[in-house]
């Protein structure tokens, strides 16, 4: 395993350097920074898949080979490293999501909308019917003056 840290100084945008010894392991340059990068192909598809490892030079090449070897053996246990990752994104932001509430919603806009508009507002026009986030159209919530900035009250 060969890799000189002025190889890696002088790549220019767009170009990489393979470290020998490590299939899959390269260091590719952007315009901003130069990132250790494992390419390999998916065990699930065959398609080829890349996961960024770290930055170099805060990432060493020693730290950059111990996470390429993790990844490889996740790999060769047939589970996709990349596909791995991004599930694990999403069931954070899930979770985060419900700890915040569950977000704020369209359903819950009308809903605030019909109780704090139409109920208080209209009650010569029969508002107090029941009515649901379901039955009330959009000419209902907006006046179609353009995009409106739905932010929640408190």
């Amino acid at each position: 395993m060969y890799f000189h840290a002025r190889s890696a100084k002088s790549l220019k945008a767009g170009e990489h350097v393979v470290i020998n010894g490590c299939l899959g392991l390269r260091l590719v340059a952007s315009n901003s920074n130069k990132s250790w990068i494992y390419r390999f192909k998916s065990p699930i598809d065959d398609r080829m898949r890349q996961v960024k490892i770290g930055q170099w030079p805060s990432m060493a090449l020693s730290a950059a080979v111990a996470n390429w070897e993790g990844l490889r053996k996740i790999r060769e246990s047939g589970v996709d490293p990349s596909l791995a990752r991004k599930e694990r994104r999403s069931q954070k932001k899930e979770a985060e999501t419900v700890a915040k509430g569950g977000g704020y919603t369209m359903s819950k806009l009308v809903e605030e909308y019909l109780s704090g508009y139409i109920i208080h507002h209209r009650i010569a026009k029969n508002a107090r019917a029941r009515l649901s986030a379901a039955s009330v159209y959009r000419a209902d919530c907006f006046n179609g003056s353009g995009p409106c900035n739905a932010q929640r009250s408190f």
